[in-house]
């Protein structure tokens, strides 16, 4: 999410700076590769790039073709096959990756005409809390498809498609990852769309400090909430994109946004706040409520919310001590520990080591998960 932020950022910074651009898309993979469908990599004119669309052998090959674009103004579907089972024929005809896949790319200037349902569509999700989906036709035995799109954000949905490919896009429904649909004589990436997971952090503490840090690198929206004036907690607190006071645990949901998209972190130090606050974030749609502190500050937090009366689905939904095992120690560690253990239950993972949790089919190359 950091990447796709980023390139929104870049992107209408050259826009209001005149300036051309193009994007490029990975729209299909076959095999192993470094990056799956939905990578993006913007391209400027003088061949500065921000994101990436594979581990590094394809960017060089990929800023090129872009220009190309950009000098003739046409978009264009390019593929390039990052290895062969024989590793000498990989050194000679690959791209030394090590990788036995085929990635396709779409590759796309962007103007003024497709800045909204354009190359850049897939921005659209960071400016609200609404999941959907992105449509892009790639291929198609009408050229004059190429390139459009179906957005649909919650119940907002705009599309360029003819009737009956919409259609068959609209049939496919939500996606959990992103599929290939081939309708009506086309093949269309279709891409799930949901906002930044949202961590708000409840506590002002040194702790507080690198775990909104860490979030803010991975490009999360976060939310610090304290008990401190507000000018303090900006200044503590720089990375965070809101910043709460909050007096009474009671009144959390008419100060802080808790969505399905939301982990919420309790760390004020304060018992009695810790256990009003949780009382309340367990009985919420976050997807995630961890709280610091000891195994034995943990069973005692659980013992008094279910001598409280609260749900004991509720309790059991409660992870702490929060984090990974990792050994963590310092706060910057605690914070990696407690980031990684977001991720994964927000990508509904194990947190296994990969050389546990990779599959066969996926031991030539498989830096990314599917």
């Amino acid at each position: 999410m950091r990447e796709l932020r980023d390139i929104a950022a870049r992107a209408e910074a050259l826009r209001q700076r005149g300036d051309a651009f193009a994007v490029a898309t990975v729209v299909r993979v076959d095999g192993s590769a470094f990056r799956r469908e939905g990578a993006r990599m913007l391209i400027e004119a003088d061949g500065r790039a921000t994101g990436a669309v594979s581990g590094g052998c394809l960017e060089g090959e990929v800023i090129e073709q872009a220009r190309a674009a950009l000098a003739d103004g046409a978009g264009r579907l390019a593929s390039y096959r990052l290895g062969a089972e024989d590793p000498m024929l990989d050194a000679v005809l690959g791209f030394g990756s090590g990788c036995d896949g085929t990635v396709w790319l779409l590759i796309e200037p962007v103007h003024s005409g497709n800045w909204d349902l354009g190359p850049l569509a897939a921005t659209a999700v960071l400016g609200g809390r609404q999941s959907g989906t992105l449509a892009t036709v790639f291929a198609a035995d009408e050229p004059g498809l190429v390139g459009l799109r179906r957005l649909a954000l919650g119940a907002d949905v705009r599309s360029e498609l003819p009737d009956g490919l919409d259609a068959a896009v609209k049939a496919a429904g939500a996606v959990e990852r992103a599929a290939v649909v081939r309708a009506e004589g086309a093949e269309v990436l279709v891409e799930p769309l949901r906002p930044p997971v949202h961590l708000a952090v409840f506590g002002h503490g040194p702790d507080a400090v690198p775990l909104v840090r860490l979030a803010a690198e991975l490009g999360w929206a976060t939310t610090l909430v304290g008990s401190r004036p507000r000018p303090e907690l900006e200044e503590r607190f720089p990375q965070a994109d809101r910043h709460t006071v909050l007096t009474h645990p009671e009144d959390v949901f008419g100060r802080v946004l808790v969505d399905r998209q939301t982990a919420a972190v309790v760390l004020t130090h304060v018992y009695l706040q810790d256990r009003a606050l949780l009382r309340e974030l367990l009985t919420s749609d976050a997807f995630y409520v961890g709280a610091l502190g000891s195994r034995g500050r943990a069973a005692r937090l659980r013992a008094d919310l279910d001598d409280a009366g609260l749900d004991a689905a509720a309790v059991a939904r409660l992870r702490s001590p929060v984090g990974l095992d990792l050994g963590a120690e310092t706060p910057a560690e605690i914070a990696l520990a407690v980031t990684a253990e977001v991720l994964a239950a927000h990508r509904q993972r194990s947190a296994r080591p990969m050389v546990d949790a990779v599959r066969p089919t996926d031991a030539a190359c498989s830096l990314v998960s599917r």
